[in-house]
């Protein structure tokens, strides 16, 4: 009965679902420099807790009832260079798996939270745009080009492919990826140059790619077996 609605201002607004009166709300502070677009948060209703992400780097969970702040943290690597990794914004969208949270930023870090307590349980220096897919003992998160398996429990990294993205050092200027996304036993990866590749997640080989009719800038979603592309120049296309 509660709608969460995120603004790219940083705000937080719980509405009421019936008649979309603010039951409570929450502002973090702005960035001068972000990313465009932003992370959508994630809710448990056995904890009765919803955790946001935002663009200057903050992660933090409120009890959804109530809007009461619960704990926080801040995905900052410890590592400074001169270079759009910087950038503090988390874009990825947070994932809630029983009792942990699992979150990435752009500013290579990448955590392990207990979603009670928000402690951290572990970190990698590993820093994302897209939302980490959780399943079984499993965690698949796509870092620039890199895909990497991780042991959800323990952070140790499983496997990493380099998504293939051109031949020459040109045909990869500008080029981004997103996913991953499991279904059928492949993961699959979208590419903004007009690419999809299935790779499998027990060793991280690619299995095989198709050729898109244009480039790809969001993840696909798999309906029934069915996974559905939405391409830059508008084309929605199926494939079994």
């Amino acid at each position: 009965g509660v709608v969460f609605i995120q603004t790219i201002d940083n705000k937080l607004i719980a509405l009421n679902g019936v008649d979309g009166s603010v039951l409570w709300d929450y502002k973090s502070p702005s960035e001068e420099t972000t990313l465009v677009g932003g992370a959508s948060p994630a809710y448990s209703p056995q904890q009765d807790t919803i955790v946001a992400a935002f663009s200057n780097g903050e992660l933090r969970a409120f009890k959804a009832s109530t809007g009461s702040p619960l704990w926080s943290d801040i995905l900052v690597s410890r590592k400074r260079t001169n270079s759009p990794a910087n950038i503090n914004a988390i874009k990825a969208n947070p994932v809630i798996d029983g009792s942990t949270v699992y979150a990435v930023g752009n500013n290579n870090i990448l955590v392990a939270i207990d979603l009670r307590s928000g402690a951290r349980i572990w970190e990698r220096e590993i820093g994302s745009i897209n939302q980490p897919w959780v399943a079984g003992k499993f965690m698949f998160v796509l870092s620039n080009y890199d895909l990497f398996a991780i042991e959800k429990a323990t952070g140790k990294i499983v496997w990493n492919t380099q998504i293939p993205l051109g031949k020459t050092k040109e045909d990869k200027v500008g080029v981004t990826a997103s996913g991953p996304v499991l279904t059928s036993n492949r993961l699959l990866i979208a590419t903004s140059n007009g690419y999809a590749f299935a790779v499998s997640p027990y060793t991280g080989k690619i299995l095989g790619f198709i050729t898109l009719s244009d480039g790809v800038g969001i993840p696909p979603v798999v309906v029934d077996n069915t996974a559905l592309f939405a391409t830059d120049d508008a084309d929605l296309t199926a494939y079994k």
